[in-house]
């Protein structure tokens, strides 16, 4: 373990830095420049190892280490030197202007999936403001709790089937906020269930309990009786139809995955990274379960995709007859890489 005795705060980050400099150096040769990544590194750990503000930080550097923070700063850095993200080392990450609570079980939240949400609420706040909105995949809730936060009038519902993610969530919406509710299921098989429903409701304007009603509506807002089983696949309320669908789905082929950076592929959960043969297995499953579990009316589906996927993922709905009411474009992020797939009706 390393010592940080009889060294100032400045000396201490210096040193790290140069530590992870060298570790970065070989592990990472993606980064274009390892000496700034590794000293804002540095920084972030000294940091969250002690539990000051940045302001505390320049006002001590001049400042020998406490003894009490040696070794909780010694940890950190050995963790980080042997491979763990960052993110999870000090167990948070930004997104969309706020911090979210990580940790090995949850995939960490990428810069690039804010398009994603940027698109999401940006057609929820103009056309359906009032929408219910399905998160498919909960992981960290950054993306559903973010889109509750900045569309207040939506009814948010987020499903993920690992329980290790969603207990991650409900910490973050303890600290950040957000009317989500969270349920542990197997999403697609959920989306199914209700476009089963819908096909077999009644037609629209007939009588159903003695009341005039829409087919579509009257049948999907049955899902939650209790039909998925004992595993936590039950609802504990009613579901409403859907109006928008969003999802950051696993979409890294299978035999890539251990291709991935070393701290992605030995760290994050494999759950949420593997998309399957070809990394289309989700959006091939929702293509062909089709749009029935959306409510009639105006909807829109935004997906996350892989660098390269959009041609591939834009054939799968616009040549399955089911969604032909449906139009799809791809969506670049601001690195000009089409990132989102959003369809509307």
């Amino acid at each position: 373990m390393n010592s940080y005795s009889n060294a100032t705060v400045a000396q201490v980050i210096t040193r790290i830095a140069r530590e992870l400099e060298s570790w970065l150096s070989s592990h990472s040769p993606s980064i274009s420049d390892t000496a700034a990544v590794a000293r804002s590194e540095a920084e972030t750990l000294v940091l969250s190892a002690t539990g000051w503000s940045r302001l505390e930080l320049v006002s001590r550097l001049s400042s020998l280490v406490a003894i009490d923070h040696e070794a909780r700063i010694a940890s950190f850095v050995s963790r980080r030197l042997n491979g763990e993200p960052l993110q999870y080392v000090v167990g948070e990450a930004p997104f969309y202007g706020r911090l979210f609570v990580v940790r090995p079980g949850c995939l960490i939240p990428r810069p690039e999936t804010e398009v994603l949400v940027e698109m999401a609420c940006a057609w929820t706040n103009r056309h359906h403001p009032r929408a219910h909105i399905f998160d498919l995949g909960t992981g960290s809730g950054c993306i559903s709790l973010t889109i509750a936060l900045e569309c207040s009038a939506a009814l948010v519902t987020s499903v993920d089937i690992s329980e290790a993610a969603l207990e991650i969530a409900r910490e973050n919406q303890a600290r950040a906020g957000g009317s989500v509710r969270f349920v542990q299921a197997d999403g697609l098989r959920l989306l199914r269930d209700m476009a089963e429903r819908a096909s077999r409701a009644p037609a629209a304007g007939a009588q159903v309990d003695g009341a005039r009603v829409d087919g579509a509506q009257a049948a999907l807002a049955r899902v939650g009786d209790g039909s998925h089983g004992e595993r936590g696949d039950g609802l504990p309320f009613e579901m409403p139809p859907i109006n928008v669908l969003v999802s950051n789905p696993p979409y890294v082929p299978t035999q890539e995955v251990e291709e991935l950076a070393e701290e992605v592929r030995n760290h994050e959960p494999k759950l949420a990274l593997d998309g399957g043969e070809d990394g289309l297995s989700f959006y091939r499953d929702i293509a062909n379960i089709g749009p029935g579990f959306f409510s009639p009316g105006s909807a829109a589906s935004f997906f996350e995709i892989g660098a390269g996927q959009e041609d591939a993922v834009l054939a799968l709905f616009r040549e399955n007859p089911a969604w032909t009411e449906w139009k799809f474009v791809a969506c670049d992020d601001l690195n000009g890489i089409p990132r989102v797939i959003q369809g509307t009706r």
